[in-house]
């Protein structure tokens, strides 16, 4: 915990515990975020493509799937993720079953 707040990437080690669109989950671990901008939107869809081609690089949040690659099933997760589904990468990865 950092600052007397709740660490919003408790798998990822980080300073940084900004949240832009207050959903809980820090921005250096919102998975889908390609843009970096702590948001999951239509840009990061753009982004992934674009990454996915080598028009840009790869960021460690391209995953939405925790397979720990970019690819086009990342296109369909951030677009899950922006319509409420969860997303899951390294730096967030899914929460462990009993």
């Amino acid at each position: 915990m950092f600052g007397g707040n709740r660490d919003l990437c408790p798998d990822y080690a980080s300073l940084d515990n900004d949240d832009v669109d207050h959903n809980g989950i820090g921005d250096v671990c919102e998975c889908g975020d390609q843009t970096g901008n702590g948001i999951v939107n239509v840009a990061d869809i753009v982004a992934i493509n674009a990454a996915i081609f080598g028009r840009i690089p790869v960021s460690p949040l391209c995953d939405t799937n925790d397979d720990g690659k970019c690819d086009v099933r990342d296109i369909v997760g951030a677009s899950d993720k922006i319509f409420g589904m969860p997303a899951y990468c390294s730096r967030y990865p899914p929460p462990s079953r009993p």
